[in-house]
């Protein structure tokens, strides 16, 4: 995505968030691939520092549905 680490983080302030793309719905922004199960979803803040939906050992294209310029949402709660 073109969602920065520094700006996520600071639109989120304290609450929670789910991030919705497609068929997934992922509740938390993990390390990297190793941090879930094969076929897993994943979000994670790549090299460059931007927000990337992902599927370990799997394409995001393939099980989600998901293509360059798919539509992300992300709800914030509470707060």
């Amino acid at each position: 995505t073109n969602i920065s680490r520094a700006e996520l983080l600071r639109l989120k302030g304290d609450r929670s968030f789910q991030i919705f793309i497609r068929k997934a719905k992922l509740h938390r922004i993990v390390g990297g691939y190793s941090d879930v199960h094969k076929g897993d979803a994943l979000a994670y803040f790549n090299e460059a520092g931007l927000l990337e939906i992902a599927i370990r050992e799997g394409s995001a294209t393939s099980l989600l549905g998901a293509e360059i310029h798919s539509m992300l949402t992300i709800e914030f709660y509470g707060g």
